[in-house]
């Protein structure tokens, strides 16, 4: 999976353009499932622990402003995952 370009409200994956935030897979990507925005929410982190990942890299997105609550941290890390 290629990262064609990224900036404000805008992601372009293997030519394809997404306005809304995304999880990006090793087998694709899948639109972001937290309904809060600008905060990586726990249904994240659980659906990424069920797919097996051991890594997960958190983009603050453009300009830094989307938060990640200490509860996703504890799972991330409880799950097994850096």
């Amino acid at each position: 999976m290629k990262i064609d370009s990224y900036s404000f409200a805008r992601i372009v994956i293997n030519g394809k353009t997404s306005a809304s935030d995304v999880i990006i897979y090793p087998t694709g990507l899948t639109p972001r499932s937290g309904k809060e925005d600008h905060f990586l929410q726990l249904l994240d982190v659980v659906i990424s622990s069920a797919v097996g990942l051991e890594v997960v890299v958190i983009c603050t997105i453009y300009a830094g402003i989307m938060g990640v609550p200490g509860e996703t941290i504890d799972r991330i890390s409880t799950q097994g995952m850096r």
